[in-house]
């Protein structure tokens, strides 16, 4: 049976309030790109180092961003100082690994020089290891302005976590978690199910209660392992006798059943493919992405895009950045350009909207009328989607086979479609 056959057991829930106009805000990531081990199932971009970075060469890194956000503010001022910010993220890589007064420094920078809303905090998430080295750190987090805190679990037995490579024990993962609670308001914590053949619906089922009844969540990214090329798991999932075997999609989509029941049951609303939330919790910079919202990227590997108007019509145009992936290179860069900016162009109308789509419809809320008609300069879904001469349309069969649906409100994926996005997303035919 396929996915779209076993998401049966939870309830749509649209949320109607919309966090902040995303087309009048922007967000902020950073890229902290170190780690102290490398997982084996990590693409990102990251790269080891198990030693703290010296004095000298933490100030550099700290110098570097605020140098390259300088010259990002400064080169779109009249774009930006327009829009409100909304988030700021630093992600990784390992971002916890970073010195307090680096994040501080970085926070007070932004907050300085872009435009706040006063009734609207700006949501500043940092992700973090439940390392005993990184939890003494969280209070200092708090204290340099991080309000949400992101921490990578993946697991919640000793034998997956060794699996996972990581190196957290299941006791400092609870230990760090409440500590979390303690100390903000609004915490996060990921793990990853579907790992290996050996995990069943019984020991998932109790796994995901005991995450959010025993650790409180109230909001958790819940992702299916996926082989990347590129790396360990990848290479040992290959050939004649493989040793890393990950369930098939029949086992991975009972696991995702029970997840959906479990987290429904619960109150942790599925806003996201990967992310539950109870009401209020959801994370406003993941949601700016997914709503097609303007954003910088910062650091090693990140990547950015800013949306543009005419200013002899209404309509607009989008550029998207990619920054060097080496620290050392996006550094000297940084260094002699002021960016380490590796790749800037300007999307055509189709990628441009290939993106909306495939952004959006990973949500429940889906892609709004408001933030279609912003992105393709003035046309509606019908006009775009389903321009095509013949009267049964690969848009219109998407809607007769519940996949997905749109309304005054906008265009979404259904329960159904939600999970089935590799398979509709090439059959929604763009035609400018």
């Amino acid at each position: 049976a396929l996915i779209k056959n076993k998401i049966s057991n939870f309830s749509r829930k649209i949320t109607t309030n919309r966090l902040i106009n995303s087309q009048n805000s922007f967000s902020i990531y950073i890229h902290w790109p170190f780690c102290k081990s490398i997982c084996p199932y990590c693409d990102f971009n990251r790269y080891l180092k198990k030693d703290p970075l010296t004095f000298e060469e933490e100030t550099l890194m700290q110098n570097s961003y605020i140098k390259e956000l300088n010259f990002f503010l400064n080169r779109n001022k009249n774009l930006l100082n327009n829009k409100l910010l909304k988030s700021i993220f630093f992600g990784g890589g390992t971002p916890s690994l970073a010195n307090p007064n680096t994040i501080e420094k970085i926070i007070n920078f932004a907050l300085k020089s872009c435009k706040i809303d006063s009734q609207s905090p700006v949501e500043i998430t940092l992700e973090a290891n439940p390392t005993s080295t990184e939890k003494q750190k969280l209070l200092d987090f708090k204290n340099a302005g991080i309000n949400r805190i992101s921490l990578g679990i993946q697991a919640l037995n000793e034998a997956d976590l060794k699996y996972l490579g990581r190196k957290h024990s299941v006791k400092e993962a609870f230990d760090t978690i409440h500590l979390a609670h303690s100390i903000f308001d609004r915490v996060n914590f990921d793990l990853i199910y579907a790992r290996h053949k050996k995990q069943n619906l019984q020991n998932w089922k109790d796994e995901l209660k005991t995450a959010i009844v025993d650790l409180k969540a109230n909001h958790i990214s819940l992702y299916i392992l996926t082989l990347e090329p590129n790396t360990p798991f990848y290479e040992k999932s290959i050939g004649d006798n493989p040793t890393i075997i990950i369930p098939n999609e029949d086992e991975a989509a009972n696991l995702m059943e029970i997840t959906h029941e479990i987290t429904n049951q619960y109150g942790l609303n599925i806003y996201e493919c990967s992310n539950y939330a109870k009401p209020g919790h959801e994370c406003k910079h993941n949601l700016h992405y997914w709503e097609s919202g303007d954003y910088i990227g910062i650091g090693p590997g990140a990547a950015g895009r800013l949306t543009f108007e005419h200013d002899q019509s209404n309509s607009t145009w989008r550029e998207s950045f990619l920054q060097i992936k080496q620290p050392h290179k996006w550094i000297e860069s940084v260094t002699k350009n002021n960016t380490g900016i590796l790749n800037h162009q300007i999307l055509s109308q189709k990628e441009r909207l290939e993106e909306v789509l495939l952004m959006g419809l990973r949500t429940i809320n889906g892609i709004s009328r408001e933030t279609w008609i912003h992105h393709s300069n003035g046309k509606t879904f019908e006009q775009i989607l389903n321009n095509q001469k013949q009267s049964n349309s690969d848009f219109e069969q998407l809607i007769k086979l519940n996949l997905i649906e749109i309304d005054e409100k906008g265009l979404r994926a259904t329960k159904q479609g939600i999970f089935l996005l590799d398979a509709i997303l090439p059959k929604l035919h763009i035609e400018i």
